[in-house]
């Protein structure tokens, strides 16, 4: 993913992130409203308000990872530093370095950072309590548990889909053998449902 490319055009519809054990959305650090700077950290707090608001810009050729935009800043979603780590606070920069690159896993409810190393860091509140208060930070931690759930979420709170509908193709191959009137069918299905693509074969059906 070293020199990716972001895919601008295909970027999605706005969507708050939930916390979700407790329900809180991240919300860029000041209480007044104003706009998120280059370097402002980020909590948990009530409200659907447009600072809350974020979108998902997909990267050509690695399906599932992509950047979190902060819509009402500009920037992007990363952690603190070039070399992240456990404890690594979230911030929003101008740049999208490969830092600043996300899988968003709806079906396990967790929001992985792609690390160069792949040690497995994702999105977690400070604390890792199941009913996070509000104004709990939250950081990069390594590893995740059932407190440190996030999806993206619609004003109304229902998952956003942000990876794109399931394809799914296939096509049949129908073998006649002299020997036996009945046909060999080989069934070959490709599909891939939100990171994973998977390919199922049956033959001699």
């Amino acid at each position: 993913m070293v020199g990716f490319k972001p895919l601008f055009d295909k970027e999605t519809q706005p969507f708050y992130i939930q916390h979700f054990t407790s329900n809180l959305l991240l919300h860029p650090t000041p209480k007044d409203g104003s706009a998120a700077k280059d370097g402002t950290t980020f909590l948990l707090r009530d409200g659907y308000e447009p600072q809350a608001k974020f979108s998902f810009i997909p990267i050509a050729d690695e399906p599932g990872y992509g950047l979190i935009k902060h819509i009402a800043s500009g920037m992007y979603l990363q952690p603190d530093s070039d070399s992240p780590g456990s404890r690594t606070k979230i911030v929003v920069k101008p740049r999208f370095p490969y830092t600043a690159l996300w899988a968003i896993n709806n079906a396990d409810k967790n929001i992985r950072h792609a690390t160069k190393d792949d040690k497995g860091y994702y999105l977690h509140q400070v604390g890792g309590d199941t009913n996070a208060k509000p104004e709990t930070a939250v950081h990069l931690y390594r590893g995740i548990h059932p407190a440190a759930r996030f999806v993206p979420v619609s004003a109304d709170g229902d998952i956003v889909n942000v990876n794109g509908a399931a394809i799914i193709g296939g096509h049949w191959h129908l073998v006649y053998s002299k020997e036996n009137p009945l046909s060999d069918q080989e069934l070959d299905i490709s599909y891939r449902l939100g990171l994973s693509k998977t390919t199922l074969e049956q033959f001699d059906q």
